[in-house]
């Protein structure tokens, strides 16, 4: 698919799979969240997935992405702007 032209059949399909890839990746990094050295990046994940378009079809994302954030909370320092634009994407995204 990388190969061919950029039609937006080809591109929906890329952002589909990258959604579904997305959400399993979070749900399994949320069950060895106590071996991490450092939440940042998972923060850095967080907020590129919730800048793909679309997302707000997968509220699942929720509960994994909440206990990243707790678990980042209780257990490390983190940069104000992670929290600013996490709030900020998901008010966005997950509007009701």
């Amino acid at each position: 698919m990388f190969g061919t032209r950029s039609t937006p059949h080809n591109l929906t399909l890329l952002c589909n799979s990258f959604r579904i890839s997305g959400v399993t990746v979070i749900r399994r990094l949320t069950l060895v969240l106590s071996s991490l050295d450092d939440v940042e990046p998972m923060l850095r994940i967080m907020v590129s997935v919730l800048k793909v378009p679309g997302i707000s079809q997968y509220k699942g994302l929720l509960d994994p992405f909440s206990k990243v954030l707790g678990y980042g909370i209780q257990n490390f320092v983190l940069k104000y702007h992670y929290l600013v634009d996490l709030c900020y994407l998901c008010s966005r995204g997950f509007t009701r």
